[in-house]
């Protein structure tokens, strides 16, 4: 099978479902030099480096290396061959994973290859080979989530001293973006109002303020997309204190209006 991208977003779902792929690509002997900043949420996961490279020790051989990278991310690549799979998604998909990762964050990982691994593979590759039958489309991105979901979990039991600069910063940054009031939150996590900030600033360039507004506004945006809400109910679902506020914030990050924004989309 030579490298292909293979385009998702236009193809017609039999199901609505709120995890639908822009792109998967399957990429032989693969090398991605350059800088880029991403817009949109990638997982790759790479293997085959010493088949490429029988000196390179940055991979075992029976290992491969699952890569979550949020929309955002300032990348710098190197020219190493390996054989790569990635998936692509809309940026404002990426509250569907409830990654620990903040936005324009990365998380790697170094993982065992298993027989679901390389079954679940098996099954991707030879449906893109038959993407144009109806329905092959949903497909995929199931078996992209169950591939995904399957690494996540191994990452959990395989590195389980995989650790953040501060494990209770992100989860007080998702009790943040969920509205519960940030000095609630610096008292729960155990936290002077000093130290707080310290620690955030380790893993987060943004003001909490300003990550609670981009969390806020991407859960938005995918209610927009895959919801028949009233812009009024998304605004409150997405803990705007009112619809004014909300309508000047969406339309200062996406250059239109809520409305627009769903006409377009």
């Amino acid at each position: 099978m030579k490298s292909h991208i293979y385009q998702l977003s236009k193809i017609p779902r039999l199901l609505d479902t709120p995890y639908q792929l822009d792109e998967i690509g399957w990429m032989v002997k693969h090398s991605n030099p350059g800088v880029k900043i991403l817009d949109r949420l990638f997982i790759c996961i790479s293997f085959n480096q010493k088949k490429y490279d029988p000196e390179s020790t940055e991979y075992k051989e029976d290992f491969f290396s699952f890569s979550i990278m949020r929309s955002g991310l300032k990348i710098q690549s190197k020219q190493i061959l390996h054989d790569e799979i990635f998936f692509s998604y809309p940026a404002e998909i990426e509250n569907f994973f409830n990654f620990s990762t903040p936005p324009g964050g990365c998380e790697k990982y170094l993982l065992r290859i298993s027989d679901n691994f390389l079954k679940t593979t098996a099954a991707i590759r030879e449906k893109l080979n038959n993407i144009i039958i109806p329905g092959t489309a949903d497909l995929l991105d199931q078996l992209a989530l169950q591939l995904i979901t399957e690494c996540r979990i191994a990452a959990k039991t395989e590195n389980p001293d995989v650790s953040y600069p501060d494990m209770r910063i992100h989860k007080l940054a998702n009790d943040l973006k969920n509205g519960i009031p940030l000095p609630e939150l610096i008292k729960k996590y155990g936290f002077s109002r000093r130290g707080f900030y310290l620690a955030w600033s380790k893993v987060y360039d943004i003001s909490p303020v300003q990550f609670k507004l981009q969390e806020n506004l991407q859960q938005a945006a995918l209610l927009l997309r895959r919801s028949h809400l009233t812009i009024t109910e998304i605004a409150a679902q997405c803990n705007f204190s009112s619809s004014i506020y909300f309508y000047r914030q969406f339309k200062k990050q996406f250059k239109c209006t809520p409305q627009q924004y769903r006409d377009n989309t």
